[in-house]
């Protein structure tokens, strides 16, 4: 069932897609003090993502302080990075990142969104907008 926000709903920001990207995006404008609303097609945000659960210590802590008993599954010490020819590159190091558990992980983000002050509206499929004026 899709959920049509109604034309009369006017915000400042759009996010299209609750996932870590568009939820950092929506505390930041949020933070900023903009009218936010994040949208999300699915009726749940965090629903099992099967890819992008790795990420390095030093980008997720470029952003967050990383809740190992939360929203971390397990650490990294060791990564095999593929070009698309097939060559790849292995880095060992001891912290070297995280497997995410994402359906945690990117709940948490929205929460952090809607402390900010976005609102989010879920089951909804985006399928135009209209800029009103210029900023």
């Amino acid at each position: 069932m899709l959920n049509f926000i109604p034309a009369k709903t006017d915000v400042e920001v759009l996010i299209v897609g609750a996932g870590p990207a568009g939820s950092m995006a929506a505390r930041a404008f949020a933070y900023e003090g903009r009218e936010v609303l994040l949208i999300e097609k699915s009726a749940e945000v965090g629903r099992v993502v099967l890819c992008a659960e790795g990420i390095s210590h030093e980008s997720l802590s470029i952003f967050l302080v990383p809740d190992k008993a939360r929203w971390i599954a397990s650490n990294l010490n060791f990564a095999r990075l593929y070009s698309p020819s097939g060559d790849y590159l292995e880095v060992r190091r001891k912290n070297l990142g995280y497997i995410l558990e994402r359906k945690i992980f990117d709940r948490f983000l929205v929460e952090l969104a809607l402390k900010e002050g976005a609102e989010i509206s879920t089951s909804t499929t985006f399928l135009d907008a209209k800029r009103e004026k210029e900023q």
